[in-house]
């Protein structure tokens, strides 16, 4: 099971909750993680709360084939993520591209850290909350 202490630092910039209060992660507030504070959890969401346009966005690194450059199509699928993209092209250009979701390109991986999602399982290990079910007072 990983660890939150060992994969905060991906989340700088993100929300974290420390004694029900949100603060963004901050390298001073990371530090103060690392230095042994354990009162702190991630706001993440899980996969399957992707929208279509960050599916699509997600998998533009892997999925640009043929020549056509204004004609292009893409076809989504369900899996454990939500909606991810797995074909672009046209006609007979097109072109599919299995998505192994355990092997993320560098830029897919910054981008899912960027729009905060949970990469490690920390919600279901609960180190982190779902961050589409916290209510705002």
């Amino acid at each position: 099971m990983t660890q939150l202490k060992d994969v905060i630092h991906f989340y700088l910039g993100q929300e974290i909750e420390m004694n029900g209060v949100r603060f963004i992660l901050t390298p001073s507030r990371l530090e103060t993680i690392l230095n042994g504070y354990t009162g702190y959890k991630l706001c993440t969401r899980r996969l399957d709360s992707m929208t279509e346009e960050e599916a699509i966005e997600v998998t533009k690194p892997v999925v640009v084939y043929g020549d056509l450059p204004n004609v292009r199509k893409y076809e989504t699928w369900e899996n454990p993520f939500g909606k991810i993209v797995v074909s672009w092209g046209s006609g007979l250009r097109e072109k599919y591209v299995p998505q192994d979701e355990t092997a993320f390109i560098v830029s897919q991986f910054t981008y899912l850290l960027s729009r905060g999602f949970d990469l490690f399982n920390l919600i279901e290990t609960n180190q982190a909350i779902d961050k589409n079910k916290i209510t705002t007072p």
